[in-house]
């Protein structure tokens, strides 16, 4: 403790106090110095590598090259040594005897998580782990000339809101490059041993219980992108004759331009775990080199995965589709060239239906750059000008683009067949979305992406009769397997790769050495490892991060209420007097709320509190009252809010019939507000009717300031949830319709209408 208490304390010694404090020390494997094989396994005794047949040692005897490992089990047990995060890895175990519904609200719904259990005995303990794998290679310089692979666990047993911090994500290992690893089993080697110990049980304290017990680990499921699978796998990869890890569907060799395209074809079937095996067993026992390699073509199988070690792997189910890639950074952007007419090499096969002219891609261009201020924080990144910067998109920005602005745009400039088709595709986008998906819900993506995939075959692939079989890529194929993903492991953001992306994008700033660059990212991966794993010992904790008092700010700047424990309500302030149609408004509120007559409401007081930004979560929305018209400032007050109503409201003989509207508004600002001893927080929202009539959007503007308030348990007038379903419809952007921030949702009775 001392050592954090001392002023002017060198960088050597805070390393070695996390180090002696933590206990998490690295393991070091020597590998080939051109990344070859790790000296692990099989391996682990030769002094050359039996590949490139260089040596393993150099001239003082010391490993050329080595792969750095930080165990997966020191920081289980550290953990658990937490009282507080003892409980938190519960989360598995709680929500599963909570479920109540057979929709897919977590991995832990789908099917393979349910086979484990029941087939394989698996997850017999509530304390007993589950995790999602990951790995990727990606370039550590801007030359991109360097191969860095990066290892990701993400432990399932935390909640949704947890597991993807990037406090909470395992790095076990990375493999160094600057070259390719070409025996990937080789590197596993260390990890995949962990594993197994882990499947057995190690002894494990829980500070919970106060008592040791016998802690299992599990992999449920291996994540990546297509290249990052095929080593994994031990497969050919896609731009072979059996490219799709799922199914046995064949391509076929284009003369023409020299590459395997996946034309469709009828009755391919999936492979299952066994066929697997099967494959295997028959390259194994070929006798010459060439029978060998003749198995390797007819199944796509290399050999044997180091993964078939582990008795929670299910080939291939186990690798299910991440839509990250799949959608946004290959559909996606495939699309934008065949619309704009960069696809085909020749042009006379971009002379299309479905091309868009360059001029009309300037206007697209314009409209989005010009909205830029009129798109909500909560959407993410502004859009820039598709036209000019496609090739520097990131997946997020063509997540934007195909569900809040392609339809919109497009639609006037390509013919009524390909924007129906295209929104095929972006409905089932967004149910792939969702982060509670039904079994109704899974099988509109299932047809709806069926529809999309026939679509391109019919429209675009046989439009003139050309040969254009160069668009049949091994992504559009794979359209007919994510729902079958979802079926096995649940809601898409469960196993898709963005927290990968985002370790990686955090990673790369730590590298300050270009001398050695591996050495110096590992060096601060660990230390930054170290430093997470502080939290879990109390006592150093009190030194080292002493809670600060928290400040007191006078109500008129930030205004709290036991009623409201996610919200606040923060300044500009001042006292205001409501108008007419406002107290009305809120009148109505009320008589909702506690289910009154307007009428009998009295001695209703019309001087409010007015404020001008609205805190949840850490997150503030604002409103029209506080916000500066600068070209900077982004779109923060606009919201979206599904009202329930009685559809027979005006027919007081008729039983209720309730249904869900969906209005856009814009906050004018928020009040704080006295009504039978209690404080309520409540919006003024300037409202907005959206009529959607044959995916047409009428934008109707009534004018009426709607005051919609909370109750103790929706707590606030707007919550900060993207609302994307009504931009997608609309025929152009429009700072209203398209700019839906925030969801709140308000049960109306006909008492309020």
């Amino acid at each position: 403790m001392k050592v954090f208490a001392t002023k002017n304390i060198s960088l050597y010694k805070v390393k070695k106090y996390l180090k002696e404090t933590t206990g998490l020390i690295p393991v070091f494997y020597d590998m080939c110095e051109n990344s070859c094989i790790c000296y692990a396994g099989r391996y682990k005794s030769y002094q050359s590598c039996p590949i490139c047949e260089s040596t393993r040692l150099d001239a003082r005897g010391k490993a050329k090259k080595i792969m750095p490992y930080l165990s997966i089990i020191d920081r289980l047990m550290i953990q658990y040594k937490d009282e507080t995060r003892a409980k938190e890895l519960l989360y598995r175990h709680e929500y599963n005897i909570n479920k109540n519904d057979d929709n897919l609200d977590d991995i832990f719904d789908g099917k393979i998580y349910k086979e484990l259990t029941k087939k394989d005995n698996l997850f017999k303990d509530k304390r007993d782990v589950a995790f999602t794998a990951s790995c990727d290679g990606y370039q550590i310089f801007k030359q991109k000339t360097d191969d860095c692979w990066l290892f990701l666990i993400i432990n399932n047993n935390l909640h949704p809101s947890l597991r993807v911090k990037k406090e909470n994500l395992l790095v076990p290992f990375l493999i160094p490059g600057p070259n390719q690893p070409k025996d990937f089993n080789t590197f596993l080697r260390p990890f995949i041993d962990e594993m197994k110990e882990l499947e057995k049980g190690i002894t494990c304290y829980d500070a919970r219980t106060k008592c040791e017990f016998l802690l299992h680990a599990h992999i449920i499921t291996w994540t990546g992108d297509i290249p990052a699978l095929t080593k994994i796998m031990n497969i050919t990869g896609h731009n072979s004759y059996h490219g799709c890890r799922i199914c046995n569907i064949e391509g076929v060799y284009s003369q023409k331009h020299k590459h395997i395209y996946f034309p469709p074809k009828q009755n391919c079937m999936n492979k299952d775990h066994s066929d697997w095996i099967g494959y295997i067993n028959e390259i194994e026992a070929a006798t010459t080199n060439k029978e060998k390699e003749i198995l390797i073509r007819k199944y796509g199988i290399k050999g044997k995965s180091i993964l078939f070690e582990l008795s929670s792997i299910k080939f291939p189910r186990s690798f299910p589709i991440d839509i990250m890639h799949l959608f946004f950074e290959n559909i996606a952007p495939q699309m934008f060239k065949l619309w704009s007419a960069h696809f085909f090499k020749d042009d006379d096969l971009n002379a299309t239906p479905f091309a868009i002219s360059k001029s009309s891609w300037d206007l697209i261009g314009i409209l989005m750059q010009n909205n830029k201020k009129g798109m909500p924080l909560v959407f993410g990144r502004p859009p820039r000008n598709i036209f000019k910067h496609n090739a520097g998109y990131k997946a997020e920005e063509w997540a934007n683009w195909i569900t809040l602005y392609s339809v919109p745009l497009i639609k006037t400039f390509l013919p009524a067949k390909y924007v129906k088709g295209w929104n095929e595709f972006v409905t089932a986008v967004h149910l792939c979305m969702q982060s509670s998906i039904s079994h109704d819900d899974k099988k509109i993506i299932e047809k709806k992406l069926s529809t999309f995939y026939k679509h391109i075959v019919k429209d675009y692939a046989k439009v003139d009769n050309k040969d254009r079989s160069n668009i049949f890529l091994i992504s559009f194929h794979y359209l007919l397997h994510v729902a079958e993903s979802i079926e096995d492991f649940g809601p898409c953001r469960g196993y898709w790769q963005f927290p990968m992306e985002r370790m990686c994008g955090m990673l790369i700033p730590l590298v300050k050495s270009q001398l050695h660059p591996y050495a110096n990212l590992w060096n601060n991966l660990v230390l930054y490892e170290r430093f997470n794993l502080l939290k879990y010992n109390k006592e150093v904790c009190k030194y080292i991060f002493p809670q600060k008092e928290e400040k007191k700010w006078p109500s008129h700047i930030v205004f709290a209420s036991p009623l409201y424990k996610e919200y606040e309500i923060y300044s500009p302030s001042k006292q205001y007097t409501l108008t007419q149609a406002e107290l009305k408004k809120l009148k109505e509120t009320y008589s909702a709320i506690y289910d009154i007559n307007v009428n009998q409401i009295e001695n209703f007081s019309p001087i409010v509190r007015k404020y001008g930004k609205l805190c949840k979560d850490g997150h503030i929305i604002s409103s029209k009252w506080v916000t500066k018209d600068k070209i900077k400032n982004r779109n923060n007050y606009s919201v979206a809010i599904n009202i329930t109503v009685d559809k027979y409201a005006h027919f007081p003989n008729i039983l209720p019939e309730l249904e869900v509207k969906e209005i856009f508004g814009e906050i004018e600002y928020f009040i704080m507000h006295r009504f039978r001893y209690r404080t309520h927080f409540s919006g003024c929202i300037n409202s907005h009717i959206i009529s959607n009539d044959d995916n047409d959007t009428n934008d109707n503007d009534t004018n009426n300031n709607a005051t919609a308030a909370t109750t103790p348990t929706t707590a606030a007038a707007a919550t900060a949830t993207t609302s994307i379903t009504a931009a997608a419809a609309t025929p152009t952007i429009s700072t209203t319709a398209a700019a839906a921030a925030a969801t709140a949702t308000r049960t109306l009775t006909k008492a309020a209408r």
